[in-house]
């Protein structure tokens, strides 16, 4: 399999498997072997929808960070935390077991969301806990407060 094509370098840059790109591009699981190896090229359209996809991974992984700050804030304010104990308090990130979870939070698939809390997990300099995401689960948890807070991206971004 080549991957010096933007096709396979999106796809594995989204986390999707071959399954994932053929639902999301609505083409059959030969099709896209077809666009992985490059033996056929990827429409500009289908180039585009990952370009989407990628966006909003990055913005589930931005909105995490960001309220993540916005609760140890909240948790200062309120003399919950130390000043230390605000960059050493463990935040409990919840990952997707399915992709009916996934979509709840606005991503179409268990992979996309873990990618945006990779990348959230990246950033954020305490230490993280995982735990399985149910639907009525936050996204973010700590424990050491009671504070809690949930992420959804909007299907209609535009």
């Amino acid at each position: 399999m080549s991957q010096n094509n933007p096709f396979n370098l999106m796809m594995q840059h989204c986390r999707l498997s071959i399954r994932e790109a053929a639902i999301l591009h609505r083409v059959d699981v030969k099709q896209i072997g077809h666009w992985q190896s490059g033996r056929r090229v990827a429409p500009p359209g289908v180039i585009n929808e990952l370009r989407e996809l990628d966006a909003a991974i990055q913005e589930f992984g931005d909105a995490l960070i960001q309220l993540t700050s916005d609760l140890l804030d909240e948790a200062g304010d309120a003399a919950m935390l130390t000043n230390v104990e605000r960059d050493e308090t463990p935040i409990t990130f919840a990952c997707s077991v399915t992709d009916q979870q996934a979509r709840s939070r606005g991503l179409p698939f268990m992979a996309c969301h873990a990618a945006a809390v990779a990348n959230a997990i990246s950033i954020i300099l305490n230490p993280v806990e995982l735990a399985d995401a149910a639907q009525d689960t936050p996204d973010i948890e700590i424990k050491a407060t009671g504070l809690r807070g949930r992420v959804v991206i909007p299907k209609n971004r535009d």
